[in-house]
């Protein structure tokens, strides 16, 4: 999906579950209408920051996020319960990851790469214990032993 084109007026996508949007200068509030959707994957230099709505989808098993300007991610991400897959990629303005990545329970991977402003990654992605795949591709401060916990 592309641009203006977005449907976010539809009730829900379920019959699709999945929805890839690319240059989209905004994820409006509405997006808590798709509650059948499972993967989410949104590429766009223009967004600055995503809607608390978006702990509503609670369907919600794969989010990828890319190339936005936002500084911080909601905090209603720790109500995304059956997330499996967060995939942040070159977030340059990103400082700090919610603690609430905590809840996500059923986080089985988290992908960060070129995530240049985070110094630490949250103490609480300990408490995500179905936790087989951290993959970080990120500048040395994120990565020295002292400061990724």
């Amino acid at each position: 999906l592309d641009g203006a084109r977005v449907p976010f007026d539809l009730p829900s996508l379920y019959p699709f579950g999945r929805a890839v949007l690319h240059r989209h200068p905004t994820l409006p509030p509405a997006i808590s209408n798709l509650t059948g959707l499972v993967r989410l994957y949104f590429h766009s230099e223009r967004l600055e920051r995503l809607p608390e709505e978006m702990g509503t989808l609670r369907s919600l098993k794969s989010f990828g996020l890319g190339a936005a300007r936002l500084t911080s991610l909601p905090n209603s991400f720790g109500n995304l319960t059956n997330l499996e897959e967060l995939h942040l990629l070159d977030l340059m303005s990103v400082h700090s990851l919610p603690e609430t990545i905590g809840k996500l329970s059923k986080l089985s991977v988290f992908c960060g790469r070129e995530l240049f402003q985070i110094q630490r990654l949250p103490g609480a992605l300990c408490e995500c214990t179905r936790l087989t795949c951290l993959d970080l591709f990120a500048p040395p401060p994120l990565l020295a032993a002292s400061t990724i916990w």
